[in-house]
């Protein structure tokens, strides 16, 4: 009877270490989980990603500072990192660009941001935990504008252009002016590139086709000065014209004859050779040629380029981080 209770009391003892021991695992377990969900975000991180779209709106270094304030229970921030927006950026999207950003980061769920205007200026707040870890000042300045370029792009169509592929091009937001023959197909899409905000330029060489606007050499004065007016009349919406100065009609002794005839109808030649001619023998050619351009331009006035059509889908995806940088696209 003895021998049968201490069994009994064994047996519970054993049975209420096991239960300890599982309440022990399971409460390590938890407090492993809550601590691996807690991550800390450093403000030295947010600063980082912050300098990072500064840069890439071309936000220049002197127009940043970090403004130091006293340290407290309430605010426990060593500065305030406070910015200059100059009034050629619009504050709104790079507000935007500040949340989308931070909204990729790994930790964004344990990250919230506010945005105030006080005082004429935005104020964004970092929190995670509720707690307060960063604060970014945005103050609009009048006064300030970003060092940029303006680039014009004349995008050439050769001869044989469809009007379905000139129509994918109005789709672009962007001011163009293309860069075409003389051809009967050119009157017949006039009216859609203007409608588009559009705009539209005559470029003379060897790849003119349509008898209506060829200038042989061989023409008597007569026909020359007819088919001369015969271009300027049928594209009187053209922003320029162009000449190849490579072209046979360019190197024949008419040519100066024909100059003139453009001349007194108050439209000048211009040789292609005055526009900057982006290209390249591969993709990453041409935009190394395009950087080029903007950089050794930035503040210098209008810039020409000139692009076949062909090769502008290439440089279309990076004309968005040109805008963004304070670089504006202007008509011809």
């Amino acid at each position: 009877m003895l021998a049968s209770f201490k069994s009994k009391i064994i047996i519970t003892l054993l049975a209420l270490a096991f239960v300890l021991l599982l309440i022990n695992v399971g409460v390590e377990t938890f407090d492993k989980k809550d601590v691996a969900v807690k991550p800390q975000i450093k403000p030295e991180t947010i600063l980082t990603q912050i300098v990072q779209i500064l840069d890439n709106y071309n936000i220049e270094q002197s127009w940043r500072k970090e403004i130091p304030i006293r340290r407290s229970k309430e605010i426990p921030l060593h500065f305030v990192y406070r910015v200059k927006i100059p009034k050629d950026l619009m504050l709104p999207y790079l507000i935007r660009d500040i949340y989308s950003r931070f909204a990729l980061m790994p930790d964004a769920k344990y990250l919230k941001i506010t945005s105030r205007k006080e005082h004429g200026k935005a104020v964004l707040r970092f929190y995670e935990n509720k707690k307060i870890i960063f604060r970014l000042d945005l103050i609009p300045d009048s006064k300030l504008t970003r060092r940029h370029t303006d680039f014009a792009f004349l995008v050439r169509f050769k001869n044989g252009f469809s009007a379905e592929e000139v129509k994918n091009f109005l789709a672009y937001r962007y001011r163009l002016t293309f860069l075409f023959p003389p051809t009967v197909t050119l009157r017949e899409l006039e009216t859609h590139i203007l409608n588009a905000g559009k705009e539209f330029a005559i470029v003379y060489d060897d790849d003119v086709e349509d008898e209506n606007y060829l200038l042989e050499p061989d023409y008597s004065k007569v026909q020359l000065r007819h088919v001369v007016s015969a271009i300027v009349n049928d594209f009187a919406d053209a922003v320029a014209f162009y000449f190849a100065p490579h072209c046979s009609l360019a190197r024949s002794a008419v040519f100066n004859f024909i100059r003139d005839e453009f001349n007194k109808r108050k439209r000048k030649l211009i040789p292609l050779s005055k526009l900057k001619y982006l290209h390249g023998n591969s993709d990453a050619e041409i935009i190394s040629r395009l950087k080029f351009f903007r950089e050794s331009n930035i503040g210098k006035g209008k810039q020409r380029i000139l692009v076949d059509a062909e090769n502008f889908p290439v440089i279309e995806k990076y004309l968005n981080d040109f805008l963004k940088m304070g670089d504006r696209f202007v008509k011809w």
